[in-house]
């Protein structure tokens, strides 16, 4: 996904540079309210399925300042789940199954775009293209908070409890990339689809990174217990039972119980790896936007 940073990152300011080359007269411009629905995935240590997909909403303002190029401020907020009992082929995925981890974390997310259409629009807002594409780019700023339930079913804060004995900060910043379809519902209504991947600065989104440390640099027994869950016999999200029979046999895992809370199997002692991934955590927003332009007096630039 780096390398896919860098071309879309090339191929963007190729396209604003095209819009720099254009005559302009810089009156023209216009205003929209934007408003939408979402739905999120996360990409970080912990498994993720289509099921894990979870709602969220936007809100935003969009400027129109060239016939092919504009910038949003929007406010975002959705949530992130990610659940290793969803691991879909155990002897695939054995390492996720067994490690038996999961999150939720709800985003709150301050972003800025630049946005590039395809087509131009020369003139007054109402002769816009009927459809459109466009390709974005920015930088945000998020709040964050992962959360785990506990064995008495409770949702907890992880950060607190510093489950690898690290500490980090509830506020990242991130990098949204994407693309989307505009169609043009009315003279002042327009319809989006769009997707976008949002690198981030943190690896700690499900608050997994590294490695298992020793038991006795954690905080708390609730730290104990939420850092190593591998020698559960339930799902630690949804309580379904698991699979002992191929852990103990299939994988020949065996479990072990030290007390204070901490237990773990054969694979998942201390010092071993409790992250899955490489680098930052990131995110996929897919979103359904309703735009509102704002009538007024517009000034439009004469082509020659």
């Amino acid at each position: 996904m780096r390398n896919f940073l860098y071309i879309f990152l090339s191929l963007f300011f190729i396209a604003i540079q095209s819009v720099r080359a254009q005559p302009y007269n810089y009156r023209c411009k216009y205003h929209s309210i934007v408003i939408g629905g979402a739905g999120s995935y996360a990409n970080g240590d912990i498994k993720s399925t289509l099921s894990t997909i979870r709602p969220g909403l936007s809100f935003g303002f969009n400027k129109r300042i060239y016939p092919r190029l504009s910038y949003e401020f929007d406010f975002l907020w959705f949530r992130l789940l990610g659940d290793d009992f969803l691991a879909s082929d155990k002897k695939l995925e054995s390492a996720d199954y067994l490690r038996n981890l999961h999150f939720r974390n709800d985003i709150k997310e301050l972003s800025f775009t630049l946005r590039y259409d395809l087509l131009p629009n020369t003139d007054h807002y109402r002769k816009r293209p009927i459809y459109n594409a466009y390709v974005l780019l920015g930088g945000g700023v998020f709040y964050h908070n992962p959360k785990a339930k506990n064995d008495r079913d409770h949702w907890v804060s992880l950060r607190k409890l510093q489950t690898e004995g690290k500490s980090y900060s509830n506020i990242q910043f991130s990098v949204p990339a994407g693309f989307g379809f505009r169609y043009k519902l009315a003279i002042q209504w327009d319809l989006e689809l769009e997707f976008t991947y949002r690198y981030t600065s943190t690896d700690y989104l499900d608050d997994v990174s590294r490695n298992y440390i020793n038991p006795d640099q954690l905080k708390s027994d609730q730290s104990r217990q939420m850092s190593n869950r591998s020698a559960s016999l339930f799902g630690s999200y949804n309580g379904a039972k698991r699979d002992i029979d191929f852990i103990n046999n299939t994988l020949e895992e065996q479990f072990f119980y030290s007390g204070s809370g901490y237990s773990y199997s054969t694979s998942k002692a201390p010092g071993s790896k409790r992250g899955s991934k490489i680098g930052p955590d990131s995110y996929v927003l897919v979103s359904l936007r309703l735009i509102y332009i704002i009538p007024g007096k517009i000034y439009c630039p004469k082509f020659r």
